[in-house]
Parts: structure tokens; sequence; C-alpha cells
């Protein structure tokens, strides 16, 4: 008789799959966690454990809508995808590879789409940054999704491209449709396009997009990015709309570091200004009088 499984969600956070006979709290809630390998001496264990250190912000998810398809994601884990993925007997996964310099926001956009679909599909989302912690991670989530039923999972693997040039055979395996996770999606980033081998980024059934993170190219997002950065501040020294939009055009094509460092030191500037504008007093002059 087979046994049936549970899965059990211990006080710290960590999560596991036990016997359904074992009476803890048995429920894995959507939202992030992060793979945690500890060193056991002459071998090593990997627990899930809730990540609360995540910041994500106000802008992200609109910057990510430059390089991240949100709406392509939705349709593709929509319940009629759902049933003709079955019908078809084909695993539903996505790979999403994303590259470029520093400070585009390419972790962060993952980051704020993840967030979204843990609103939307009460998704399980998983940070991790090895390949011993993307393998357990991918074996720990299938167990879980055979025992207790289906659900979206998120898997992050940030700087992914050494991982993947030193194990290339065995991440092709993770990636191929035999060895893969149902009902998944992995987003990769790096800064070193060129690292990845080609058999991993040049084949969709491993990864279906691969897509250049640049700077901010529409001056809407731009300016939704300085609003959205402006609300929070005192209203005091909040800027408005038309400093908002002297500096939407210079910063056309910049990083997101770029954007919000600008945006702080327009903020001083502008104050600053205004400061020693009421200090002083004003010199009005008649020309009558000349």
């Amino acid at each position: 008789m087979e046994d049936n499984y549970k899965i059990l969600a211990h006080p710290e956070g960590k999560i596991d799959l036990v016997n359904a006979n074992i009476k803890f709290l048995d429920r894995i809630e959507p939202g992030f966690y992060k793979a945690e390998t500890q060193s056991m001496g002459f071998f090593s264990v990997c627990n899930l454990l809730k990540d609360k250190s995540i910041q994500i912000p106000r802008s992200a998810l609109e910057i990510s809508r430059e390089y991240i398809n949100l709406k392509y994601i939705n349709q593709y884990f929509s319940q009629t995808s759902i049933n003709l993925h079955k019908k078809l007997d084909i695993k539903q996964k996505l790979g999403i590879l994303l590259h470029g310099i520093q400070g585009t926001g390419k972790t962060t956009g993952c980051y704020a789409v993840a967030q979204e679909l843990i609103k939307t599909h009460e998704a399980i989302v998983v940070t991790v940054t090895s390949y011993s912690e993307y393998d357990y991670t991918l074996g720990f989530l299938s167990k879980i999704k055979e025992k207790t039923g289906t659900f979206l999972s998120i898997i992050i693997f940030d700087e992914c491209e050494e991982e993947m040039r030193e194990k290339e055979a065995s991440f092709k395996r993770l990636l191929d449709s035999s060895s893969s996770l149902d009902m998944n999606i992995t987003f990769f980033t790096t800064n070193h396009l060129h690292r990845i081998p080609t058999t991993i980024r040049d084949r969709p059934s491993r990864i279906k997009f691969c897509t250049e993170v640049g700077g901010v190219q529409d001056e809407e997002v731009i300016y939704s990015i300085l609003d959205y950065m402006n609300r929070p501040i005192n209203s005091e020294v909040q800027l408005n709309t038309t400093e908002i939009k002297s500096i939407v055009r210079e910063l056309k094509g910049q990083t997101l570091d770029v954007i919000k460092n600008t945006f702080i030191d327009k903020v001083f500037e502008i104050n600053y200004a205004k400061k020693v504008e009421k200090k002083q007093p004003a010199l009005a002059i008649d020309v009558n009088e000349i």
C-alpha cells in the first residue's frame, strides 16, 4: 500500500514532505522561499526556508514589462492551456534567460513578476544560487506536486553562467522534458551571456526566451518609475509634474540604478535651490528709478 504524504511546515520556516500521520502544520503557503545548503561534515543537506528578505521597488513591475511578457505567461498558464498540455501529454514549463550589464533590473524584474504570479496563481517561488540547490529544489517540488496536487512553481537562479558552463550536461538533463518540472517557470539571469552554453540557450525546449535587458527606452515607463519613486516622499520635497518631466528625456536608455540615483540627486538639487531662494530676499528693481 502506497504511503500518503503531506507538506510539513516547520515553525522556523523550513518545509518538508512527510508521512501524513505526522501531526504538524501541513500547508506550504504561496510566497517566496530560498534554498539553503548546510554542510554536515562529509556531506551537505539542502532545505527550503521562507525568504523574508526580498524587497521589491514599487516601480519594478513597470520596468519588467519591457523585457518579461507577463501577458504571455498568464496565457501560457491559463486553464485552457493547462487542459491542452494535459491532452497532449506535454509538460508545461518555461525557461527564461535574462542577460545584460549590472544594474538593469534583471533580478528585480524577476521578483516583481513572481510577486504578481503569487497574487494571481498562488505560486511558490524559490531562489537558488547553485546547481545542487537547483537540482534539489526541482526534485522537492516534483514530489510535492506528485503527492499533493499541482501548482505553479517559479525558480529564480541568479548569475547562473559559471554553474551552467561547468555542469552543461547536467543542466540539459534537468531542463529537458523527460526530467523537467511540470507547471514551472525558471528565471535565469547573467551578466555574461557568452559563458552560457549555446546548447542550453539556443534550444526553446530548455530556454524559451533569451532576452537582453538594457536601459529603459520607453519614456512613459521612465516617467512612471519616477512618479512611483516620487509619491511616497514628503510632500514638501516632492517633485512636481514639470520637474519630473524635465529629467525623463535625459534618462532614456539608462539603467534602473542610474534612474534611481538621478531622481534622488534631482530631489536634493531642486529643494536645495528652493531653500536658498527662500533665505535670500528678492531683488526688485524699478526700471523707472534707473
